[in-house]
């Protein structure tokens, strides 16, 4: 799934947080063309790294492959997630990215849920890939609340909807 929305941080609020942390090592790197920041988790086996250019940032974690790039448009600054569903904002090793508004009406641009020139706001793409979590696990003999299937810093920290709070 691939999705875009503006964020709060600045770039260079997001390049300090990688930087300095107490959460985790850093070991940076800096070439003509880019700076690398490797940042490896003190009490747990996780790492990614972070490709910072004059306006823009990539983040790859190292596990999950994930990768969130953060860049200048105009005046906003914008997060572009390229990862799954579940996993979005929700690594640990990683700072602070602030969506603005309701991440829920952004739109995805990319999923392998979608069929090609399909179009559907995040809300609707969790409501869909809910339904067919539900189907597998009836399938698989187990049923889950449709806020069990939403990633939790999202359901929790950035949108209030009619149903139960998470």
């Amino acid at each position: 799934m691939k999705i875009q929305f503006v964020i709060r941080e600045s770039l260079n609020d997001i390049v300090n947080q990688l930087s300095n942390s107490k959460f985790w090592a850093t070991e940076i790197t800096v070439t003509p063309e880019k700076k690398l920041i490797k940042i490896k988790d003190l009490a747990y086996p996780l790492a990614a790294t972070a490709e910072v250019m004059p306006h823009e940032i990539v983040i790859h974690t190292a596990f999950s492959n994930f990768t969130y790039r953060i860049f200048e448009e105009g005046k906003a600054i914008y997060c572009e997630y390229t990862g799954a569903f579940r996993g979005l904002l929700e690594h640990k090793l990683m700072p602070s990215i602030t969506p603005v508004g309701n991440i829920l009406d952004c739109e995805v641009k990319e999923s392998s849920l979608l069929r090609a020139g399909q179009h559907a706001t995040l809300r609707e793409y969790a409501r869909y890939n809910s339904e067919l979590r539900k189907k597998r696990e009836q399938q698989a003999g187990k049923a889950l609340s449709a806020v069990d299937c939403l990633p939790k810093i999202v359901c929790c920290e950035y949108f209030k909807e009619d149903s139960p709070s998470c």
